[in-house]
């Protein structure tokens, strides 16, 4: 699922990516 929207879209990624991250940092 991440590798997929990482080669699907950088920028979707990114933003994807940043706010797994969050989520992972808050919760």
């Amino acid at each position: 699922m991440l590798f997929s929207a990482f080669f699907f879209s950088e920028n979707s990624c990114t933003f994807f990516f940043c706010s797994w991250i969050c989520a992972k940092l808050f919760f």
